[in-house]
């Protein structure tokens, strides 16, 4: 995807030059406004991208301190991102001591190159999406946003934050760490003027947009931004307000479309019936509502369909679920993510950078098969993978470092590393491999080794 950005930026540089195509055409037209002393916002229109508004469709915001300035979020191009930095000078000179990315959509980040490198910061969730995701959104914004994006580079925050209330810049800020709307959406509260910069979790008069959505999640997050004492919410996408009326309406808007959809699904309609389904009257007013509904079907359906078909899950299988996620963790398991991807593709990725180590094809085993295969004589569940398969391999350097340390480490060898898809989300493509739970120069070597398969296989998806 970079190559593809670099190709339009150059096809845009060469547009530059046609008589009537001036630098001034492309003028955001930023005005910062003071909501609260020292909290300023940028509202942006509420539009889809077009070649007319450059991005420019969601808010953004400063804080101004006795030290310095926090930036949350950067807009949709080094164009946005420039000129945010400029409106910034004009209302003050102290530098930017935090920049923000609230969550890994492109309209939120794309302006990083502006600022300055070591003040960029996001939830390590947020980092992990950007670095996964960021060239794909890099080159659509282009195709959406044309010569608006001209030199528009992706920069990925070097910095996770966390959550908990500090002081920065002069300033007694609360970091948050929420999600729903995204895999982590961060919202800021100013507890000098109570001012919630609620990214977006939070919309208002326009519907809420969901290609990354957890909707149990999210209504989960506005549950708790509610529960804040706050005098004024600054959303995501719509202007400022002082009550909760667009935490309200957001919430509204996803439950009737999470029931929908879920309904949708065990009356087994198919997408294009779904398509037609009325949007009620109480949300006709809301900008692009039809646009965002037929989006929200097509994301969200499929893994409805898939749920019913599979069977309502126990609330103990979940809570089984989420625990052994985080035994896992804990175990040392390293997982990466990869987002509207084919199984295979990851999978054939995945070989070709064991291959490029110089190591003989490793051996596969189809986990997958292999449990649902074994279910009815053993008892246990079929259906746990949509695909999953084991790739095992040795490397005889790292080997050969690992028994000269100790010779009972020959169980550390061979190597794997599983790639697995869930039945509802099969284009949700995770890789998971555990190094040697030892601290040897043996096991770093294959620590380095195997993170190194899977950096090299997410550049041959795009995706590094």
């Amino acid at each position: 995807m970079r190559w593809l950005a670099r190709v339009l930026a150059a096809l845009s540089a060469l547009l530059a030059l046609i008589p009537g195509a001036h630098a001034e055409r492309f003028d955001y037209r930023l005005e910062p406004r003071e909501i609260a002393p020292g909290a300023y916002v940028i509202v942006g229109l509420t539009e889809d991208f077009s070649f007319t508004n450059g991005g420019n469709i969601a808010n953004a915001g400063f804080l101004v301190g006795t030290e310095g300035v926090i930036v949350i979020d950067t807009g949709s191009s080094k164009r946005y991102g420039e000129q945010m930095l400029a409106a910034i000078r004009r209302v003050t000179p102290l530098p930017v001591v935090l920049t923000l990315n609230t969550h890994h959509h492109p309209d939120h980040f794309l302006g990083n190159q502006a600022f300055p490198p070591a003040t960029l910061a996001a939830l390590p969730e947020t980092i992990a999406a950007i670095r996964s995701e960021g060239e794909a959104f890099n080159a659509n914004m282009y195709r959406l946003n044309g010569d608006w994006m001209l030199d528009t580079e992706v920069v990925v925050p070097a910095r996770a934050v966390e959550p908990g209330r500090q002081r920065i810049g002069g300033r007694d800020v609360e970091l948050l760490a929420l999600g729903g709307h995204t895999v982590a959406d961060l919202a800021l509260v100013d507890h000098d003027t109570g001012t919630v910069f609620a990214a977006d979790l939070v919309f208002n008069g326009r519907a809420p947009t969901t290609p990354h959505a957890d909707i149990a999640r999210w209504l989960a997050a506005l549950d708790a931004l509610e529960r804040l004492p706050a005098q004024r919410w600054v959303p995501g996408h719509g202007e400022v307000v002082t009550d909760t009326a667009p935490l309200r309406q957001t919430r509204d808007y996803l439950a009737w479309l999470q029931r929908t959809i879920r309904q949708s699904a065990e009356d087994g309609l198919d997408m294009s019936e779904v398509f037609a389904t009325p949007i009620p009257a109480r949300f006709a007013a809301l900008a692009l509502v039809e646009n965002e509904f037929r989006r929200s079907v097509a994301h969200l359906f499929p893994a409805a369909e898939q749920a019913v078909l599979e069977g309502p899950a126990r609330a103990d299988e979940a809570a089984d679920e989420t625990a052994g996620r985080q035994a896992g963790a804990d175990a040392g398991i390293r997982v990466r993510h990869f987002a509207d991807v084919g199984f295979s593709d990851v999978r054939d990725a995945l070989a070709e950078a064991i291959a490029a180590e110089g190591i003989t094809p490793p051996v596969v085993s189809h986990f997958g098969h292999m449990l649902d295969r074994t279910a009815p004589d053993l008892g246990h569940a079929r259906g746990l993978y949509a695909e999953a398969e084991i790739l095992t391999f040795c490397n005889a350097a790292v080997a050969a470092r690992l028994a000269a340390e100790a010779r009972e480490h020959i169980a550390l060898c061979p190597l794997s590393i599983g790639v697995y898809a869930e039945p509802r989300a099969p284009r949700e493509v995770r890789v998971a491999y555990r190094p040697p739970g030892i601290d040897t120069p043996g096991a770093t070597a294959a620590r380095e080794l195997m993170a190194r398969i899977v950096r090299r296989a997410a550049a041959l998806l795009g995706r590094e």
